[in-house]
């Protein structure tokens, strides 16, 4: 066998793996794009499944208060504690506004005092 054959069988041999690789992208791209969309329908039966359950709550709330009072006591609780969360969180960012607006009276005062006559 000759180099030319040689270097012939060694571009064969590189063009059938290249084709291998490409196959398996090809393949790999496929599986992750179902996978987004087998997520994206499992997000919406939960959002579905939590949709039905707020609603049962409120059509069968003698029901559910007489027969499962401690999930409906679990469910309040934690209600009212995202509620003092989300209440912190906007006294975090009233904060936050409120130093930001001095740092940035500070910051125009002392540009100001820069600028002014000297004496």
């Amino acid at each position: 066998m000759g180099l030319l054959d040689n270097l012939k069988d060694m571009g064969s041999t590189l063009s059938s793996k290249g084709m291998e690789a490409a196959n398996k992208a090809k393949e790999m791209g496929g599986i992750s794009q179902l996978k987004v969309k087998i997520a994206g329908n499992e997000n919406q039966i939960k959002a579905a499944y939590t949709e039905l359950g707020a609603k049962l709550v409120q059509e069968k709330a003698d029901f559910l208060e007489e027969n499962y009072p401690e999930l409906l006591g679990k469910i309040r609780s934690l209600e009212a504690e995202i509620e003092g969360f989300n209440q912190e969180i906007e006294q975090l960012k009233q904060s936050t506004a409120e130093a930001n607006a001095k740092l940035q009276e500070e910051e125009k005062n002392r540009k100001a005092g820069q600028s002014g006559p000297e004496a």
